[in-house]
């Protein structure tokens, strides 16, 4: 099975037509405590373009990556149905990363993250965030993401918003 589908995968920006199944597929993979309205989705999709990625099967969503420039302490929380890339974004926040189960091991994740980081550092972007959840820190430290203070860049009031678990991690892009 997975031959097959590495053959017809394709990793592509997000559309606005592709909000439904992102949001169907936020609920296999996320507590509900973490999921996210159609038009928080949308808002991103539309207001971040080539920074919202997702991975699909004959149709069929797979995967997405939702992320966004960002300043801090400006960065979107969960359900931000108004997000706009703010004037001299300097990072990029990882915001939202989901696979459907059965997708797993398909090597998705490291292909989002190449597309979006890329995009990135051509933004010229030194820094990439995420605030990792649901016991991710592990997964996200193989990517190279390191846990940071959130106080030092200004986050402690965004971090606690996401439950008592969640951590601020960063990984430099790229150093002057």
């Amino acid at each position: 099975m997975q031959g097959d589908v590495q053959q017809s995968l394709t990793i592509r920006p997000a559309q606005e037509g592709d909000v439904a199944a992102i949001f169907a597929l936020q609920k296999q993979c996320y507590s509900e405590a973490f999921h996210e309205n159609e038009i928080a989705f949308l808002s991103k999709i539309k207001g971040a373009k080539g920074f919202c990625w997702v991975a699909e099967n004959q149709g069929q969503l797979l995967a997405y990556l939702m992320s966004v420039p960002v300043k801090t302490p400006y960065i979107p929380c969960l359900n931000m149905e108004n997000y706009q890339q703010p004037d001299g974004a300097d990072m990029l926040y990882l915001h939202d990363m989901a696979i459907v189960p059965h997708a797993r091991g398909l090597g998705l994740k490291r292909r989002l993250l190449d597309k979006v980081l890329a995009h990135a550092q051509q933004a010229h972007f030194r820094q990439a965030i995420l605030i990792a959840v649901q016991n991710s820190v592990p997964i996200w430290e193989k990517e190279g993401f390191s846990v940071v203070d959130a106080s030092v860049l200004e986050l402690g009031e965004v971090l606690q918003s996401y439950g008592s678990d969640a951590k601020l991690m960063s990984k430099t892009l790229f150093s002057i």
